[in-house]
């Protein structure tokens, strides 16, 4: 807190300093609303930004205002669980598709795509950086996606939240909303920017009767943002290349801990590094550990060691195999002391 205070500028301060704390704009202060378009979606007006309390009721709202009963809704997965649970529970057909193992990288199943949309599809879910796989779309991929939902009428929420978090040289994407009228750009304070705690998070779109149907949603939910989080927001997003090359430096460290992990566990555990995004999906090898399973060893590890692994069966909606696949977070500071306490686990389970 004090650190991101100290980044205030004489505006975002008196702001801060003469804040009162009663209920805010419902669509957003339209400072924020300003920055955030500003800052990530240039040329487009900030008329075209709605803030929701963080991101998850964004998506609830978005596909609650969107999707009806018996719908078709396109997912790739693995994925985050509401981006398909929720259109579940509005009745609608999810067809999930499975991200692809090519040359040791994660690859979006394109192909498939153009197979599986029709004029029935309502809405497809993208999201990259991927979580958890780390997988990326090229430009070129980007733009084929765009036109494949053109082709089709589909609207696209394209969470974005890990975009800005590129590794590796990896080139950022332009935001699906500055490319497509019918797509629906997802960003948050809590991934790239890394403030969970501010529970700030918002959609932009060109489509905005679509979006002002999104925003009525949020009436019946948070109904407006916390004031103190909008400044602090604001505060943030003024000075986004201090917290984004901040980040990036904890990731890129952690990377190299994580190579130095492999090292020692040769054969048993393998992973495609990851091209965006600070998590990635990591293979447990059973049969280099004694015929082990994920599942073993997660049971174990948390309710012998308190620590927690998340195997890929708890990832809904997969039609493959991702049972000996977990999710392996290295965005965090303290993560070098996680990898260690880790480390003394497996010395007793493995």
């Amino acid at each position: 807190m004090a650190e991101l205070l100290s980044l205030a500028d004489k505006e975002c301060l008196e702001l801060w300093q003469g804040l009162r704390l009663g209920y805010t704009e419902a669509s957003g202060h339209p400072s924020l609303r300003e920055e955030i378009a500003k800052t990530f979606y240039s040329p487009i007006h900030f008329s075209c930004v709605r803030t929701f309390a963080g991101a998850e009721e964004a998506i609830y709202a978005f596909i609650r205002a969107t999707i009806s009963q018996g719908d078709e809704v396109v997912v790739f997965t693995p994925a985050y669980q509401s981006l398909l649970s929720i259109p579940k529970a509005c009745g609608a057909n999810v067809i999930a598709l499975d991200l692809e193992q090519q040359g040791g990288v994660w690859r979006f199943p394109l192909a498939k795509l153009k197979e599986v949309m029709s004029n029935k599809t309502r809405l497809l879910v993208l999201n990259t950086p991927h979580n958890p796989t780390g997988a990326m779309l090229t430009p070129a991929e980007q733009e084929e996606v765009i036109s494949i939902c053109r082709n089709f009428g589909v609207l696209l929420l394209a969470d974005e939240v890990y975009r800005e978090q590129e590794l590796d040289g990896c080139p950022t994407l332009p935001p699906a909303a500055t490319l497509y009228e019918n797509a629906f750009s997802l960003g948050v304070m809590s991934k790239s920017l890394g403030l969970a705690g501010l529970r700030i998070g918002w959609l932009c779109s060109q489509n905005t009767e679509l979006l002002d149907a999104v925003s009525a949603y949020k009436h019946y939910l948070s109904i407006c943002n916390s004031a103190p989080s909008e400044i602090l927001a604001l505060i943030a997003l003024r000075n986004k290349h201090v917290l984004l090359s901040r980040n990036r430096q904890i990731t890129q460290d952690n990377l190299v801990i994580i190579q130095g992990f492999l090292a020692r566990h040769e054969g048993k555990f393998e992973w495609s590094v990851p091209k965006g995004g600070c998590v990635g999906f990591m293979k447990f090898c059973s049969m280099s550990n004694d015929g082990v399973t994920l599942e073993d060893l997660a049971d174990r590890l948390v309710n012998e060691f308190g620590v927690l692994l998340l195997p890929g069966r708890n990832f809904p909606g997969a039609q493959g195999d991702f049972s000996s696949y977990f999710r392996f977070g290295f965005g965090r500071k303290n993560f070098p002391q996680a990898l260690a306490a880790l480390e003394v686990a497996l010395s007793t389970v493995l």
